[in-house]
Order: structure tokens, then C-alpha cells, then sequence
């Protein structure tokens, strides 16, 4: 005989949601909410393929707690990170433009990598790699 699966109801999805918010993920929520983790997954499993209805209302609630917590994190970054804080975040959100890149190295005995367009400006670097007269004096 199948077990009955209860429904999420209000008061439940608002104590997972709140928890959420706090920063427990979603199968520690359920558990800190008195659903079992058996009850957890299978309203998640549901929520999941649900275009309407009571389960999609609570994927959506789901989302949107997670969302939240979310810009908590990223307002307290910002309020209390500085620069070290703004540049994890960077480095976090938007990886490929500014997470930390792997360093050219040359191969063993070829001497220096030549310097990258972006770096020959910065550098008072020529074209061929080499110092511009008066760079760096």
C-alpha cells in the first residue's frame, strides 16, 4: 500500500522559506520545518515538473526564498566587503571577465611570454616585447 504523500500547506512552505532565507538549504529547511527528508524530496521532485498549481506555487515560493537570501548576501558584500569584497564578487558572478585567469608561462628555456596587446600599454611595452626608451624611469 502506497503511503499518502501530504501536501505543502501554507504554514510549512512559510517555515521552509523562512529558514531558506537564513541560508539552510532546502532538504535542512524541510527537516527544521518537521517535514521528513523522504516528504522533502518528494515535494520537491513534484514542484519540479509542476506547471500549475499548488506545486508550482511551491517551487515558486522555494525560488523566490532562495532569491532573497541571495541579495542578503550580495547587500552585505557590498556594505561590509570594500574592495576585497566587490572583487570576490566579480570574481564570482561574472567569472570569465573577472576571475582570475591562468598565467601564460613560457616553456622551460624559451625565455619571457611576450607581453599581451592589453599589457603593451600598460607596461610601455613596444610591439616586439621589448621596454619603450623612458618606460619605467
Amino acid at each position: 500500500m502506497a503511503e499518502i504523500l501530504p501536501d505543502p500547506n501554507p504554514e510549512t512552505t512559510t517555515k521552509i522559506c523562512s529558514f531558506i532565507r537564513s541560508g539552510a538549504t532546502y532538504d535542512i529547511a524541510a527537516v527544521a520545518a518537521g517535514i521528513s527528508p523522504e516528504v522533502a524530496q518528494a515535494w520537491q521532485a513534484r514542484a519540479e515538473t509542476a506547471k500549475s498549481g499548488l506545486y508550482f506555487e511551491f517551487a515558486e515560493d522555494i525560488l523566490r526564498a532562495v532569491a532573497q537570501f541571495e541579495v542578503v548576501q550580495i547587500q552585505r558584500i557590498n556594505a561590509e566587503g570594500g574592495a576585497a569584497g566587490a572583487r570576490w564578487l566579480l570574481e564570482k558572478t561574472l567569472p570569465k571577465k573577472y576571475g582570475k585567469q591562468a598565467v601564460e608561462k613560457p616553456p622551460r628555456g624559451k625565455g619571457k611570454p611576450k607581453p599581451r596587446l592589453g599589457e603593451i600599454t600598460e607596461a610601455g611595452f613596444s610591439l616586439i616585447g621589448e621596454p619603450k626608451k623612458g618606460a619605467g624611469r
